[in-house]
Order: structure tokens, then C-alpha cells, then sequence
């Protein structure tokens, strides 16, 4: 690496002694904060997910989850789902600094209710029966509610039509007759079909 002249030596010999720089790593904390990823969904009826993370972290520090470890939440009807997220779950490693110290906010998934009107029909059982002489009953219903929607009879309300000579007998139904709730629609509208027995 060098050249050593002199007019007045015609032989020079060069011994290096090589320099060093000796780097220690910081002693000081260094705290990493470690975010899980959160994010919000409308409902759609299917499963819905969220994944990944983000951090602090400079340049030299390695932040890793663990084997077998995830940083997912997920869920299908409206609701929260945290990912549950702890230091305990990475690795966070550098030959820079000595003392590290990691912090955890949590992620997950949110999942709101549709605020789009929902529609359910409810409809009330018909049907026919021949003349016997005795009082015959019909009764229940059905409805279209999707998945997640519960459509119920309020305490002491009937689905019901009942008669003993010939001729038809309504339910009489409305939909102050039901009960129809659901985590998953904010706006909910209730059509009835009235049933009978003939």
C-alpha cells in the first residue's frame, strides 16, 4: 500500500504495523416498539383476516416472529378480534446494541355491521284440511334471514290459525309479532306474510 523512496538509502525495507478501530456496541436501552397491523371490514359473511406488523426498529436491528408464531386476527360475524399479540412472539437481535427492550401494541380485525337496509320475510304456514268435526290447527313460519340474523316470536305471540267448520282462518301476523335482531345489519326491515288455515 505504499511506496518509501530516498536518494540517500538504495535499500529500504517496509514493516507495516496494521491500525485497528475497535466498535463497541451501545449500552444504552434501545426500546422497539412492535405494531401489529389493525384494520376495519363489513361484514360479508365470510371469513375476513388481517396480518403483519410493523416497527420501529433502525437500521441494524432485526425483528422476527418467531417459528409457529403469527401476527393474524380473524373472524366472520361483526365483532373485534385481536391478534393477542406479545414481546414473547419475536425475536428482535443486534450486534449494535446490548440492551434492548421491546413493546407491543396489539393488532387485530374489526368487523362492522352492514349499514345497507336489510329486508327479511317473515311467512306464516298455510294450509288445507278436510272438515272433521274437531277444531285443526295450523302453525309456524319461515323466513329468509341470512346466516347470523335470529327471527323469533315475542313471549306470548302465536304463529298460529285454528277452526272447526269450513272456512279460512288467518294468522293474523305483523311484524310487531317478531323479534328480529342481528350483530351483523345495523338496518333492519320486516315484511310479513300471513299464514292460514283452510
Amino acid at each position: 500500500d505504499f511506496t518509501v523512496t530516498s536518494t540517500n538509502y538504495s535499500s529500504i525495507t517496509v514493516k507495516v504495523v496494521d491500525g485497528t478501530r475497535n466498535i463497541t456496541p451501545v449500552t444504552a436501552e434501545l426500546k422497539v416498539t412492535i405494531t401489529g397491523t389493525s384494520l376495519t371490514k363489513v361484514y360479508t359473511g365470510s371469513e375476513q383476516n388481517v396480518s403483519g406488523f410493523t416497527s420501529d426498529a433502525p437500521d441494524g436491528v432485526s425483528v422476527q416472529l418467531k417459528a409457529d408464531h403469527k401476527a393474524e386476527a380473524k373472524g366472520t360475524v361483526a365483532g373485534q378480534y385481536p391478534m393477542n399479540l406479545t414481546a414473547d412472539d419475536f425475536t428482535v437481535t443486534s450486534k449494535n446494541y446490548e440492551n434492548i427492550t421491546v413493546e407491543v401494541v396489539d393488532g387485530g380485525l374489526t368487523i362492522i355491521p352492514v349499514t345497507d337496509e336489510l329486508i327479511v320475510t317473515i311467512t306464516g304456514n298455510s294450509g288445507s284440511k278436510v272438515y272433521n268435526g274437531s277444531e285443526q290447527i295450523i302453525d309456524g313460519f319461515i323466513s329468509d334471514a341470512p346466516a347470523g340474523v335470529s327471527v323469533v316470536l315475542k313471549d306470548s305471540h302465536k304463529a298460529e290459525a285454528k277452526g272447526t267448520v269450513v272456512g279460512t282462518y288467518p294468522m293474523n301476523l305483523t311484524a310487531d309479532d317478531f323479534i328480529v335482531t342481528s350483530a351483523n345489519y345495523s338496518k333492519i326491515k320486516v315484511q310479513v306474510v300471513d299464514g292460514n288455515l283452510t
